[in-house]
């Protein structure tokens, strides 16, 4: 099993998290799950942090297995 981490962070001292963090989140899991046809997804993760004194943090993380058969 291996595992693949996917990070955006805020720019600046924002205090919520924005559609354009959400968007980059998901643009970034949907083309590389596209590239890699044979990953099979087994658990995914998700955390946040920061916000306070520092820039918003969110994180996936992603572990998968690459199903090299075909099936």
């Amino acid at each position: 099993m291996q595992v693949k981490l996917f990070e955006t962070y805020s720019m600046g001292m924002i205090k919520r998290i924005s559609r354009d963090m959400v968007d980059s989140l998901e643009d970034q899991l949907n083309r590389w799950l596209k590239d890699n046809p044979e990953t099979r997804v087994v658990h995914v993760k998700q955390s946040a942090a920061g916000g306070s004194l520092g820039p918003i943090q969110l994180f996936i993380s992603v572990w998968y297995e690459l199903n090299r058969s075909g099936t």
